[in-house]
């Protein structure tokens, strides 16, 4: 585990998402861990680093000490692992025909995290890079106008491909309803995907699903030209001083003893 980059507490006051599109513009690969528009707690975090291959030897058992001021991530890995390669890794069956990309990680270089309850914006790199670091977030508002107003409210229309047609997604769904009157599961989430060809502004998707989706947990990733966004009204995982969290659904229900 790589030591934590140095962080002091910024004295202006800079909006999330101006020092996201400034960044952005700067670097090619972005992150943007967001706890919404109005977010008045929690934490949202941007920044960027280094590609990095799957941390696979992160501890969850070391915390920070109570001493400690600021926030609790200060370097580290930003990414994902794609659902097809983590099932069959798990041995749960895959499509083999599935177009799977894989995974893609970051290994974070600057960050500025926003503590949404105080106000208080921290930046935090590498020491002999914190001051540069901290000028470019202050001046990111300067550097970025909000007036994007066409992506926030593009209207034209895109053809979508859809992974099942209707008839086949309830068949799906009827599916699921066997399962669980069967006992073998509780609850079941059943996902499927839609393709829309051609190409994307990934930021601009994002600022307007952002808008038009309000959500305390969402995200914008962006890894060797690939970008992955979010909107979620649930944490899925929080790791802390070796203990695993899950909330406010996935899984709060115990486990049974023979499990």
């Amino acid at each position: 585990m790589p030591e934590p980059l140095s962080a002091r507490v910024l004295g202006d006051r800079v909006a999330p998402e101006a020092l996201f599109l400034a960044l952005e513009r700067e670097c090619a690969d972005v992150f943007w861990l967001d706890a919404g528009a109005d977010a008045s707690e929690g934490w949202s975090f941007i920044g960027t680093g280094r590609a990095s291959s799957f941390p696979r030897d992160v501890r969850l058992d070391v915390g920070t000490a109570a001493s400690d001021a600021g926030p609790l991530l200060r370097g580290g890995w930003v990414g994902w692992c794609d659902y097809e390669s983590g099932a069959r890794a798990a041995g749960a069956p895959v499509s083999e025909a599935a177009d799977v990309p894989g995974g893609a990680w970051l290994r974070i270089s600057r960050l500025a995290a926003f503590d949404h309850a105080t106000g208080d914006i921290w930046v935090a790199a590498a020491e002999t890079d914190l001051e540069e670091w901290g000028v470019f977030v202050t001046h990111a508002a300067a550097m970025t106008a909000l007036d994007g107003e066409s992506a926030l409210h593009d209207g034209a229309s895109r053809r979508v491909e859809a992974r099942h047609t209707p008839t086949e997604y309830a068949a799906l769904i009827e599916r699921c309803r066997e399962l669980i009157r069967a006992g073998i599961a509780y609850q079941l989430c059943l996902t499927t995907r839609f393709t829309v060809p051609g190409v994307h502004d990934g930021v601009a998707v994002y600022r307007r699903l952002r808008a038009a989706t309000p959500a305390h947990h969402g995200g914008f990733i962006r890894i060797g030209g690939r970008s992955l966004l979010s909107a979620s009204p649930e944490q899925f995982l929080h790791a802390e001083d070796g203990v695993i969290r899950t909330r406010p659904i996935k899984g709060t229900r115990p486990r049974g003893r023979d499990d």
